[in-house]
């Protein structure tokens, strides 16, 4: 008899702690707000990232190349996600759950004549805090594109190495704006620009 009390005692043990070890999560609720509408941190898309939009001019350079003139234009997306994450669980302590507002910008780099670039891609921007950012950076998969100019021979280490295009946009007196291109980890090519 005692045994079985032992095991009655241990049945409702056993599905506490298991209760306790699982089903932390966060519930994401996605809201599409517009451009001017406010986010989750009360500031629209427009003010949190506005800065980078516009027309910059700077320089170029391609891996041992001289260097070229370059123009970069960013503009946002009309609309924009607001994300609301709330904490389910026990275990708060160990599972945080930002609230975030994301959106996509479109960029258009452009080199004289198309000699290099003339191409747009698309790259997400994420703000995960109320503080507006002084810089917003992006890291974008661009492997699928087909860029104008882009010849690396053999073709077939695109595929194998990958492309990824970085920039950086910085809410200072110029508006700089800093970007690379990379093959796989190679940066091989570098761009400066700021508002004209």
């Amino acid at each position: 008899m005692a045994k079985l009390n032992t095991q009655i005692l241990m049945a409702p043990l056993a599905l506490s702690l298991a209760g306790l070890a699982c089903e932390d999560r966060c519930d994401e609720q996605r809201r599409t707000v517009e451009l001017d509408e406010p986010g989750p941190f009360g500031a629209s898309s427009r003010e949190t990232f506005g800065f980078i939009e516009g027309s910059r001019t700077g320089t170029l350079w391609w891996a041992d190349l001289e260097q070229v003139d370059v123009e970069i234009t960013t503009t946002l997306d009309t609309s924009a996600l607001a994300l609301t994450r709330e904490h389910r669980g026990h275990g708060r302590e160990r599972l945080a759950c930002p609230d975030a507002l994301v959106t996509w910008a479109r960029v258009r780099i452009a080199t004289p004549d198309a000699v290099y670039f003339d191409d747009e891609v698309d790259v997400w921007l994420e703000q995960w805090n109320a503080d507006l950012p002084a810089l917003v950076e992006t890291q974008t998969d661009v492997t699928p594109h087909e860029f104008e100019g882009l010849l690396i021979e053999p073709q077939s280490a695109i595929d194998d190495l990958g492309l990824t295009l970085r920039m950086v946009w910085r809410d200072d007196a110029v508006g700089s704006l800093q970007g690379w291109l990379f093959l796989g980890d190679d940066a091989f090519v570098r761009f400066e620009a700021a508002s004209n």
